[in-house]
């Protein structure tokens, strides 16, 4: 009886534990940059990107191809550009565009993986997630060596919400 006591104890503590363990795992999720490879090609079980903000991206795998949890460092800047344009009569628009930003740098550790994952999405569109909000989809122009990452956050109407989720992950 002893023994049948002492196994249900334990058996209760595990499933305590793994309780407490699995209700952390969103929590996790919600504070954690994850980064996609985007695909045009429709993929069995990934999961296609069409919203206002990106209009059928693409299709993303079910786990992101790089996750980072804590970084080293946020910045925050005003990113400036210039976007010129020809209308329909052959006249050149140019707009100037300020929109907020942040500089990031990651943890020395994650450098390596940083740099391969930028390697395998060289010329490819990538989505850039914080938790389940998207926040930007560029295309990967060249391989990154540097620790650090831009993220341009164009028109999003939560900067304050966003900017407040990333400083958190700051070790």
């Amino acid at each position: 009886m002893k023994t049948s006591t002492v196994i249900l104890t334990v058996f209760a503590v595990f499933i305590a534990c793994s309780a407490s363990v699995l209700a952390d795992e969103p929590a996790k999720a919600q504070h954690s940059l994850s980064l996609y490879i985007v695909s045009k090609e429709k993929i069995e079980g990934w999961k296609f990107i069409d919203s206002p903000k990106f209009p059928k991206l693409g299709y993303i795998s079910p786990a992101p191809d790089l996750v980072i949890s804590k970084l080293k460092n946020v910045e925050t800047f005003t990113a400036r550009s210039i976007l010129t344009t020809t209308d329909t009569d052959g006249q050149v628009k140019t707009t100037r565009r300020e929109t907020p930003a942040f500089k990031i740098t990651l943890l020395e550790e994650d450098a390596p993986g940083f740099t391969a994952f930028s390697r395998r999405a060289w010329k490819q569109r990538v989505l850039i997630m914080l938790g389940d909000h998207p926040l930007i989809a560029p295309r990967m122009f060249s391989v990154l060596t540097e620790p650090t990452l831009n993220l341009e956050m164009g028109d999003a109407v939560d900067d304050k919400n966003i900017k407040a989720a990333i400083m958190k992950l700051v070790k």
